[in-house]
C-alpha cells in the first residue's frame, strides 16, 4: 500500500519536475552560450562572478512551494484525504511517503544543474581559470535552503488555520531561512557566518518534519 502511495505521489510530481528541469536546463545551456551565443559571462568565475547564484533559487523556491502545495491542497481540493486515510496503512506512513516523493523530487532536480555546470566547468578549457568543486558549496547550501521551503510548503497546507493569518507562517518562515542562505552562503564572508547559516538550514529540517507529523496526526481532515 505503501508503495502504491509512494508510485502515486511520483507521478503527481512529474509535471513539476519536467518543468524545472527544463527550465533550469535552459539556464544552464544559456550560461554556457549554447541556446545563445554571448560572451557576457567571458572571463568569469563560474558560481561565483556569473549568472547562476542569481537564477537558481528562483527555480528551487518555486519547485519547492509547487511540490509541497500540490501535494497537500490539492489533495484539500480534489476531496481526496478521506478516501486516502481509510486505506489500510498508518496515516504517518501515508504522509512519509508523501514527503520522500515530494522531496525526492526536488532534491534531485534542483542538484541536475548544479552537477551539470559543474561538470561542464570542470573539463579544461571551458572557462579562464582553474576549476574546484569546493566553489559550488554556495549553490549546495541553496539547495538545501530550497528543501526547508518544501517542508514549509507542505506543513502550511497539511496544517489548519485561516489563510489570512496563521497558516501562511510556515512557509513565510521558510521563506525567511531561504531569503538568508541566499545571503550568507555565497557572499565573502567569514566562515562564521556560513557555519550559522548550515546551522540553521540542518535545525530547520527536523523541525519542520515534526511539526507536519504533529499536524497530520492531530488534523481531521
Amino acid at each position: 500500500m505503501l508503495k502504491a502511495m509512494l508510485v502515486k505521489e511520483l507521478r503527481e510530481c512529474g509535471p513539476w519536475a519536467l518543468a524545472a528541469l527544463a527550465i533550469s536546463g535552459y539556464g544552464v545551456l544559456f550560461m554556457i552560450g549554447r541556446v545563445w551565443p554571448s560572451d557576457r559571462f567571458i572571463g568569469t568565475a563560474p558560481f561565483v562572478q556569473d549568472g547562476f547564484n542569481p537564477f537558481f533559487p528562483l527555480i528551487a523556491a518555486a519547485l519547492a512551494i509547487g511540490l509541497g502545495l500540490r501535494q497537500t491542497l490539492g489533495e484539500s481540493i480534489r476531496g481526496t484525504y478521506p478516501l486516502l486515510l481509510r486505506l489500510p496503512a498508518a496515516r504517518r506512513g501515508l504522509f512519509a511517503m508523501k514527503l520522500l516523493a515530494g522531496g525526492g523530487v526536488y532534491l534531485v532536480c534542483m542538484a541536475a544543474p548544479i552537477l551539470l555546470y559543474g561538470a561542464w566547468s570542470a573539463v579544461p578549457g571551458h572557462v579562464a581559470a582553474p576549476f574546484r568543486w569546493s566553489i559550488t558549496f554556495p549553490s549546495w547550501g541553496i539547495w538545501l535552503a530550497g528543501a526547508v521551503v518544501y517542508l514549509g510548503a507542505f506543513l502550511t497546507g497539511v496544517r489548519p488555520g485561516s489563510w489570512w493569518w496563521s497558516r501562511l507562517w510556515p512557509l513565510f518562515g521558510a521563506l525567511l531561512i531561504f531569503w538568508l542562505a541566499c545571503m550568507l552562503l555565497p557572499a565573502p564572508l567569514s566562515q562564521w557566518w556560513r557555519t550559522t547559516a548550515l546551522a540553521i538550514l540542518a535545525l530547520s529540517i527536523p523541525i519542520f518534519l515534526i511539526s507536519i507529523f504533529l499536524a497530520a496526526e492531530s488534523r481531521d481532515f
